[in-house]
């Protein structure tokens, strides 16, 4: 097995075992740069817990990206790109549904193309939703220094609800320029009104304890 697939199968295990409730089912999802054209996203419909390498699919950075740029686009339409995205799809037995990337795959093309990135964990821990929607929470998470554990981190990007998929995924870019335009940094940590959290690392042990540390320190905020 390719060795950064198999270190993304291992961060899909952690980040999906049900001890951690950090998703549900078929939530989330995890993704690495392959090489300099191409990243491993797990594919729609599969489980963090249960995902091995056939679980993922490999796609082309360039043609994900440019769906940014189609207009207006139904979903359908968008998991149609994702699809003719997809490099050297493995023909599945019949009784098999074909793998596709999940409709977050552009969310995790943006995150992967940060410098320094290399893997991304997209997890939904029910803290984080709720607190997401609490009043004055900006406020609060900065101040109580939802940071990495070295201190060299920022503070969380905070990005208004959105629809999965490209509506998401263009508001996501908007608001990384405006978060850099500030901190002349990127975030490692993407707090998603009611639909999450995003964690980005040059590892896939970043990804998983800071992902633990970044829902530890919102539970604080919560109680």
């Amino acid at each position: 097995m390719d060795g950064i697939l198999a270190q993304l199968v291992i961060l899909s295990h952690h980040l999906g075992d049900p001890s951690r409730d950090y998703v549900k089912l078929s939530q989330g999802n995890v993704s690495a740069r392959a090489d300099e054209k191409s990243f491993w996203v797990k594919a729609s419909g599969t489980e963090l817990r249960t995902a091995g390498p056939e679980s993922f699919v490999r796609v082309d950075f360039g043609r994900v990206m440019s769906i940014l740029d189609e207009g207006d686009l139904s979903e359908e339409e968008v998991r149609q790109h994702l699809a003719d995205a997809t490099l050297d799809p493995q023909p599945a037995p019949a009784s098999s549904p074909v793998l596709t990337p999940s409709i977050e795959t552009i969310a995790h093309a943006i995150c992967l193309e940060l410098e320094g990135v290399d893997f991304v964990g997209h997890t939904h821990p029910p803290v984080v939703n709720v607190l997401t929607f609490s009043s004055g929470f900006l406020t609060v998470a900065e101040e109580l220094g939802l940071l990495n554990e070295n201190g060299t981190g920022g503070p969380p990007l905070f990005v208004p609800h959105a629809d999965p998929g490209l509506p998401l995924a263009r508001l996501l870019i908007i608001h990384l320029n405006s978060y850099q335009d500030e901190y002349t940094r990127q975030p490692e940590i993407i707090l998603l009104q009611n639909h999450g959290l995003i964690v980005t690392g040059s590892t896939a042990e970043d990804v998983e304890n800071l992902t633990a540390q970044a829902v530890k320190m919102v539970s604080i905020l919560h109680l």
